[in-house]
């Protein structure tokens, strides 16, 4: 955060938080209930992000984000905390970092049977944690 501040990056330590934010504006994909989604990153710091999305979420759910690089994509469960809706369209979200997830395999075009092993694959880790984790 020190480092963002002397970049001349906007540093939220003004609040009760955890952890200092840093703000952003970029968009980011995610995976929410089997459907890739575009949302627009608010800020971010080491223990979670928010968010705003077109899809509305509750508190506990979780979704993938990923993280695209060409050297190293990631691969970031996290799990909501809190959902506002800031009109009828437009909903921001709160959300922790829960764990890294293996990155996917690099994918060629695939037949749609194997798209949905793939989702299904992902729903499975995610239920798998989740399970370990709330048990």
């Amino acid at each position: 955060m020190q480092r963002a501040a002397a970049q001349g990056v906007h540093v939220s330590t003004g609040d009760k938080r955890r952890a200092g934010r840093v703000l952003s504006r970029s968009q980011i994909q995610l995976v929410y209930e089997g459907a890739n989604i575009t949302a627009n990153l608010a800020d971010v710091s080491h223990r979670g992000l928010s968010l705003f999305s077109h899809t509305r979420m509750k508190c506990g759910d979780t979704f993938i984000l990923r993280l695209c690089s060409d050297s190293a994509p990631a691969q970031i469960l996290c799990t909501v905390v809190h959902c506002h809706s800031i009109n009828l369209q437009i909903f921001k979200i709160g959300a922790e970092f829960t764990c890294t997830l293996p990155s996917p395999p690099d994918q060629k075009p695939a037949a749609n049977a194997t798209q949905k092993q793939s989702a299904q694959a992902v729903q499975d880790e995610v239920a798998r944690i989740q399970h370990s984790i709330l048990d």
